[in-house]
């Protein structure tokens, strides 16, 4: 693998010291910490530990530093992500200075949010119950209301659901039983590390001198979704001894406020004598036609964005200006334009989830069932289908949570014995996930078939699970809906077109030939065209917007409602672009 030293990139391989360095889409930045990774650990003086965020931006690195070098990073140096770092190093070999516990903790990753271990269960003659049936039931309504977040403690006796504050008595003392609850059972999550870690770093100043001396370098990949405690703790490392720090990110492309990110610390770098300031601006990834449109989101002192050695098919930008029912229509259109220039790796990008469920026909979903669960599981199988994997696996488990609640059986525990045992296992929920029975069955023989399935798969007697179809639904008569596939009546639409949809969060950091991206009318958490406009402080929707067009090498479309002015998209978008009506 070739790396070629551009002016720029020579001034970052060659900074030591504190340096923030700001890269821009495509500018090649994994490639060159890769490569100065490799040249710092020429010197068998230097010990090196590059960061990210991600597993999958972990694997990049390495594989790209064996790429690079022809061998794999080893011992002294290490390449992790973040939450890794900090278990390895800090928490888990001096978690017995954390008010006496001598346990070593499991860490769970982002498929475990959901509480498996509250239940309620008979064990050796004794029942135990989980603990918000010991709740009140203002605690009680709290928790229900905020399952789906992740309750953490950021300080003594301040703690967060999700991204918030939690602000209210309930709140607070859900949040504690919680936490205390997980401590118990010997299990940490990932904000939990960030608080134990900056505690003991604090707390035992001796262990930060220590930690500095064992890497002479530290580089931070993604830098601008860092939080403020992973903050405050690089600042105990550099303030204890660690003299190298590098700060690697890009302001446009922090769109994680929802974890905790606070891209206002990189930015403050920018402008701190102590930090040496460098700049990527060689895009070569995209054409400039591409890098044009997303760099209208900028602040005033953003420099412009440069394609660089991109050979350009000379495609314009796309725009469909649609009805709202024709999305479809228009992600057929596109992949078949796409065919047409053998651009053959593509994606569909929207907001969020809600948009997506829109594109493919899953946004008003009524039950046919009076129970939640059948909903559920297809809604995790839907999940797991297109990849999202972890999502799924925490909607299973939450499935886990309702069977127990509506089966009310004192053995529960052994029914689901393999979590009790290990709740770190999913390979028994994977199993169970690839076993469902096909949506193309009818209503009826999907929910048999799944009733039976969930009896035999987790040691049911048979006939204890039964979701009970509604007689009546919305005017229909359920003998009707019953033999209605499963796939037609929840409108799970081409699987080839559901293949190509995710979400902003899902791509980035990848790149593709082609990208569609879903537009809305202007509202406060929508993509819309008045996103593409400069100024002094750029919304966290701006910064979606950004990452979303700068994932494409050779075409850019944009998919604008009818509701929207060709008016006004001739203001946002730039001339030369092909419409196209659907």
């Amino acid at each position: 693998m070739d790396y070629e030293i551009t002016p720029e990139r020579k001034k970052y391989i060659e900074a030591r010291g504190l340096t923030v360095l700001t890269a821009c889409p495509g500018s090649g930045k994994t490639t060159s910490i890769a490569y100065k990774l490799g040249k710092l650990a020429e010197l068998k003086s230097n010990r090196v530990i590059c960061l990210s965020f991600t597993n999958n931006a972990v694997s990049e690195l390495s594989d790209t530093f064996t790429a690079l070098h022809g061998l794999r990073p080893s011992f002294p140096h290490k390449i992790s992500t973040i939450d890794s770092f900090l278990s390895q190093f800090i928490v888990l070999p001096f978690w017995y200075l954390i008010n006496g516990l001598k346990a070593r903790p499991s860490i769970l990753d982002n498929t475990h949010n959901t509480p498996i271990y509250d239940r309620h269960y008979e064990k050796n003659g004794k029942e135990y119950t989980c603990f918000y049936m010991r709740l009140s039931q203002q605690q009680k309504d709290y928790y229900y209301k905020h399952w789906e977040n992740e309750f953490s403690i950021i300080a003594p006796n301040t703690y967060c659901c999700g991204n918030k504050l939690i602000d209210s008595e309930e709140g607070r003392e859900v949040a504690q039983l919680i936490i205390k609850r997980r401590l118990q059972l010997g299990i940490l999550t990932s904000s939990d590390v960030e608080y134990f870690a900056y505690d003991i770093l604090s707390k035992h100043p001796d262990i930060s001198k220590a930690l500095s001396m064992r890497f002479d370098y530290m580089i931070m990949d993604e830098a601008q979704d860092m939080s403020k405690m992973q903050f405050e703790i690089i600042n105990l490392l550099i303030n204890a001894g660690l003299s190298n720090v590098e700060l690697v990110g890009d302001l446009r492309q922090s769109i994680y406020a929802w974890r905790n990110a606070h891209p206002e610390l990189f930015k403050s770098l920018l402008s701190d004598n102590r930090w040496k300031q460098l700049r990527f601006v060689d895009n070569r990834r995209s054409t400039q036609i591409i890098i044009d449109q997303y760099n209208k989101i900028k602040e005033p002192q953003d420099p412009n964005i440069k394609s660089h050695n991109v050979d350009s098919l000379g495609l314009p930008i796309y725009v469909y200006h649609y009805d709202d029912d024709k999305g479809l229509d228009v992600i057929q259109h596109f992949s078949c334009q796409c065919n047409g220039y053998k651009l053959h790796n593509l994606k569909v990008i929207c907001r969020g989830n809600d948009q997506l469920k829109e594109l493919t026909g899953n946004s008003n979903i009524v039950s046919c069932w009076k129970s939640e669960i059948p909903l559920l599981i297809l809604k995790s199988f839907n999940e797991f289908s297109n990849g999202e994997f972890s999502d799924s696996i925490k909607t299973l488990k939450h499935v886990l949570s309702f069977i127990n609640e509506e089966s009310k059986r004192k053995d529960f525990a052994s029914s689901f014995s393999y979590i009790d045992q290990n709740p770190l296992d999913v390979s028994c929920l994977i199993q169970f996930l690839r076993n469902l029975p096909t949506i193309s069955l009818t209503i009826e023989e999907w929910q048999n078939k799944t009733e039976r399935l969930i009896e035999q798969h987790f040691n049911f007697e048979n006939g204890a699970i039964d979701f009970q179809i509604k007689k009546k639904m919305d005017g229909y008569v359920m003998r009707a809906v019953k033999l209605t596939r499963v796939c037609d009546f929840f409108n799970f639409r081409g699987s080839n077109s559901l293949s190509l949809i995710s979400t902003v969060h899902k791509v980035k950091g990848l790149t593709y030939d082609a990208c569609l991206v879903f537009l809305k009318k202007k509202q406060s958490t929508n993509l819309s065209l008045e996103l593409f406009s400069q100024c002094d402080d750029l919304k966290e929707t701006q910064r979606l917007l950004y990452v979303a067009c700068s994932r494409p090498r050779q075409l850019l479309a944009l998919a604008i409602p009818k509701s929207i002015s060709k008016a006004k998209i001739d203001k946002y978008v730039n001339s030369g672009y092909l419409y196209i009506e659907i």
